[in-house]
């Protein structure tokens, strides 16, 4: 997997350009695109809430390509 999956929109995005940064003491890359940050901002939606949804999905999605890629070699080495 490339990029981190979007909190909102369940789209991936690729590199860092494309996310959305909370600017504090630090800049954080949240795991929402940028443009449905900006969204969430005007909207007046907790932008946490959707970085939390994104955290996991993407936490989830990379644990299933982790499973697929398991089985795929468990597979390989029985065909040997």
């Amino acid at each position: 997997m490339d990029g981190i999956i979007c909190g909102y929109c369940d789209q991936e995005a690729v590199s860092l350009k494309d996310r959305y940064w909370y600017i504090a003491k630090k800049k954080y890359p949240l795991y929402v695109h940028n443009s449905c940050g900006v969204k969430l901002v005007s909207h007046g939606e907790n932008i946490w809430t959707y970085h939390r949804l994104g955290k996991d999905k993407t936490a989830h999605a990379e644990y299933l390509e982790s499973l697929i890629e398991d089985v795929h070699y468990e597979q390989t080495k029985l065909s040997i």
